[in-house]
């Protein structure tokens, strides 16, 4: 009992806001997941959430279906739902997903992107150098995020933004998990600024092999580093 209370009273309480309470719920729900305040493994109890928050049983069990949607929570049966717990099968299979869902998606903006889209894209990066003059590491690493939502949209690909939403809460939760690919925030820099080039310049080719940056010895070293094994291999700065 005191452990679900401490992990309620980090859900924090007063007003839900003016949209669905059951997005609201589902939003600060996934904070706290991700922020590490609830637990991977850790059980979530409609009741519970719904005396919290002084709401229903049915819109806590809206806001789960929709963290369930995301990987956030996975359901068992009559066991209940809980915060999913990452394994390094998970961590590698959405490592690699990711990064060819990002690689499809830069080679069509390049040649989809419109004006407008452009000028998205040239403005995130701006706010990247910004936040890297400043060394904002946090802000850094949400614009990373931004930056492949926009090359996404001027894809123009409606199932591939899809299917990015789909793992988006889930990389983030196994980033946080570790920070060791993340101090270098020059070197991610480094990554998106030629990537931006390709794209806004129309090379879609270049723009695709630029975003397949990563490989499958990069994904184990990351699973290296979150469960503390040793595989022997080094790798450059990982993205958000």
């Amino acid at each position: 009992m005191a452990r679900k209370t401490a992990a309620l009273k980090a859900l924090g309480g007063g007003d839900l806001g003016r949209r669905g309470l059951d997005d609201d719920i589902a939003n600060r729900l996934s904070e706290a997941i991700l922020q590490g305040e609830l637990r991977q493994g850790e059980r979530l109890t409609e009741l519970d959430l719904a005396d919290h928050w002084g709401v229903s049983q049915g819109t806590i069990r809206a806001a789960l279906k929709t963290l369930q949607h995301q990987g956030l929570v996975e359901y068992r049966p009559r066991r209940g739902t809980f915060v999913t717990q990452i394994t390094e099968a998970d961590v590698l299979e959405i490592y690699t997903l990711r990064d060819a869902l990002e690689a499809l998606a830069a080679r069509s903006a390049a040649v989809q992107g419109d004006a407008a889209g452009r000028e998205a894209l040239k403005s995130v990066l701006d706010q990247m150098r910004q936040a890297v003059h400043d060394g904002n590491r946090s802000q850094m690493l949400e614009l990373d995020f931004e930056f492949h939502r926009r090359v996404l949209s001027m894809s123009g690909h409606k199932r591939l933004i899809e299917m990015y939403r789909q793992i988006e809460a889930q990389t983030k939760l196994f980033l946080s998990m570790t920070d060791r690919f993340h101090h270098d925030l020059d070197g991610l820099l480094a990554i998106h600024e030629p990537l931006a080039t390709a794209i806004l310049e129309g090379e879609a080719d270049r723009a695709f092999d630029l975003a397949s940056r990563h490989s499958e010895k990069d994904g184990m070293a990351l699973v290296a580093a979150m469960f503390a094994r040793d595989v022997g291999v080094t790798t450059s700065p990982v993205p958000a």
